[in-house]
Parts: structure tokens; sequence; C-alpha cells
């Protein structure tokens, strides 16, 4: 397993300068993901080692093919997250959700420390949302959509909540099955990949 994996921070300026790594195969055996985290402190936002731990978040995200990540995927309890495209991304610092219309209707929803399991969650098509952005600016949005989704993911992993908790026993098995046969389908390309770059 990676050093960056292993690396737990919980103060704010103590950024290790690697590069990011994001946690996989997550399991229950690994806390950092099921705690609440403590509201980040707004005085360190534009420092320069929060800044670079911005970038990397949001380099690590599109590297992984994300929607958006969350900074305890990585091993540091800081309450933000990235979300967004390769074109255009933003950062959500201490983010809640103000506002919610209608009911949650179920979304096909991935996760990055999860890689290849979907789940059908419930979340809300629409929402206002507030946070700070990297600058330290209060931004007040309303996101609907995809957006929406993927923002009540991240603020879900703010709070210690994985989406394996919105579905079913038996939904999640199922899902466990259709991902141990992805991930088998995978490793056994990778490994025949590398067999004929060896010729």
């Amino acid at each position: 397993m990676n050093d960056d994996v292993l690396v737990i921070n919980t103060t704010p300026t103590r950024v290790v300068d690697k590069s990011l790594t994001v946690f996989p195969n997550f399991d229950d055996s690994n806390k950092v993901l099921l705690d609440k985290l403590e509201d980040f402190d707004i005085e360190e936002i534009g420092k320069p080692e929060i800044n670079s731990f911005i970038k990397k978040m949001k380099r690590a995200m599109i590297d992984n093919n994300g929607l958006g990540l969350s900074a305890n995927q990585c091993g540091y309890k800081f309450r933000m997250f990235v979300m967004g495209s390769e074109e255009q991304q933003i950062t959500c610092i201490n983010p809640k959700i103000i506002k919610t219309y209608g009911n949650p209707v179920k979304m096909r929803e991935g996760c990055l420390s999860y890689p290849g399991m979907y789940l059908y969650v419930p979340r809300y098509e629409k929402i206002d949302a507030e946070y700070y952005d990297e600058t330290g600016k209060l931004c007040r949005d309303t996101f609907d959509g995809i957006t929406s989704q993927v923002y009540q993911h991240e603020l879900d992993h703010m709070n210690g909540i994985v989406y394996t908790e919105h579905v079913g026993p038996l939904a999640l098995k199922l899902a466990k099955d259709r991902q141990n046969k992805l991930m088998q389908k995978v490793k056994k390309y990778v490994l025949s990949s590398g067999d004929n770059n060896g010729k």
C-alpha cells in the first residue's frame, strides 16, 4: 500500500508534500471515512500548503475519472471536497445544504473509494448549497441534476457517511458481486496487457 494512504492528517496546515492517493478498496477496517469532520478553520484558507493541497485534490479527481473527491478519501481530515470536470472544478469548504426541493429520487452513483461498484442512492434532484471556496469567499449556489447528486455524495463523506449506507443488504451484496466480477476482468486484462508489453 502506498505511504500516502497511511497518512491521516488532522491539522489544517499539515500537508504531506507527495502526490495525492485516493483510498482504494475502502472497507470498514479503515475508519477515516467513518468520522464526522469538524469545520475547517477558514483562517487557513489561502495558505500555500492548502492551495497546493486543493490543486492536488483536483488533479487526483480528474486522474481517477471522478466527478467529486473529498479530502478524507485521501487521508486528510479536512472538511472540504472538490467537484467538477476536466474543464471546470469548484472547491467546497465547510459545505452545507440550506434547502432541498421535492422528494429524493434514486440515482445511480459510484465512489472512487469503491472502484467499480455502483448503487442506486436516494438524492434530491435540486438543492441550495452554501460553502466557502478556495479564496475564502462564502458562496451560495443552486445545484441540480448530477451536480446536486455529487454535492450530496461528497457532503456525506464530510459527515462520515458512505454511500453503501443508503441501500439495503441485498442491493449491496448484488453490487459487491458485480464489482468483484468487474475487478477480476480488469485484473485479467491488466495482466494480459503486461504480458503483451513484455514480448
